[in-house]
């Protein structure tokens, strides 16, 4: 995969980037079906001249239209949830969570012949607190409740997670794309089948420790929706109870001990346009 610049809305997004839920039903993630569809398709004609722009720069041939976007093919990231909170007891409530997200990019596969134009899709937020530079305050407010162009990646279809999760023999009737345990930015895939959890998938390898518990993952490792629930809950009960701490709230623990704890991520690399960051 292809690295790539920084376009100028990057911290735009980086502050301000969320996606829409309303009455979308959750459990079928599917673009056509949901609210913001029509606005989203609507988004294509002006975010294809970027897009073309972008393969010029990169050397492509091939230019595209909006008809080259398959909006059926998207499919959602799920963002800035503890999916795997202790309190989530059951499919039920699962569901319950992702139904009411509002912070989730639209992935749009774009087929160039060998490789693929992933086209990331984001919604922005108003200004939050603490957030003083007129310009930034300006371009936030412009964006505000509108999608937007997020990320362009160049990909093999093989990187697509729809189809890691298909070449890892999982055969799921339901699969959603969240952030992993402990509030971390690791990509999982947790699939459910006839109501029930299936599997998780990891995308990635990464390993959070604290002075007594610990979460490892590994890319391309299965596991247990109840096991890493329980990983995951023990080392954030080991943060919120350390007596260093204590003044704090729940999220400022978990930031502070995130902070304090040894995090990697082994990834490809990969060449990423960003007009706004997750």
């Amino acid at each position: 995969m292809k690295a790539y610049r920084t376009i100028s809305l990057f911290l735009l997004l980086l502050l301000t980037l969320g996606m829409s839920a309303g009455a979308a039903n959750r459990q079928a993630p599917y673009l056509p079906g949901m609210e913001e569809y029509e606005e989203i398709g609507a988004l294509l004609p002006e975010i294809v001249p970027e897009l073309n722009e972008i393969l010029e720069e990169e050397g492509y041939l091939v230019r595209i239209t909006p008809q080259d976007i398959p909006l059926a093919e998207g499919y959602p990231i799920y963002l800035n949830e503890n999916y795997f909170s202790p309190e989530i007891a059951s499919p039920a409530d699962f569901l319950s969570l992702v139904e009411a997200q509002e912070r989730y990019v639209w992935k749009l596969p774009v087929d160039l012949g060998g490789e693929v134009m992933l086209v990331g899709l984001g919604k922005g937020y108003p200004v939050r607190k603490g957030i003083d530079d007129p310009a930034i305050v300006s371009e936030i407010e412009e964006k505000a409740g509108k999608w937007s162009l997020a990320t362009v990646e160049f990909v093999t279809r093989s990187d697509l997670l729809p189809q890691r999760v298909r070449d890892a023999g999982i055969d799921a009737g339901q699969v959603f794309f969240v952030h992993g345990p402990t509030g971390s930015s690791l990509l999982m895939a947790v699939c459910l089948k006839d109501g029930a959890f299936q599997e998780v998938l990891s995308f990635a390898d990464a390993e959070i420790s604290g002075a007594h518990q610990s979460f490892v993952s590994k890319a391309g490792e299965h596991y247990s929706y109840q096991g890493l629930q329980a990983s995951a809950g023990a080392l954030i009960d080991e943060i919120n109870h350390t007596d260093a701490f204590a003044e704090y709230s729940p999220t400022a623990l978990i930031l502070l001990g995130m902070a304090a704890i040894l995090f990697f991520l082994k990834k490809k690399s990969r060449k990423t346009h960003h007009a706004t960051q997750i």
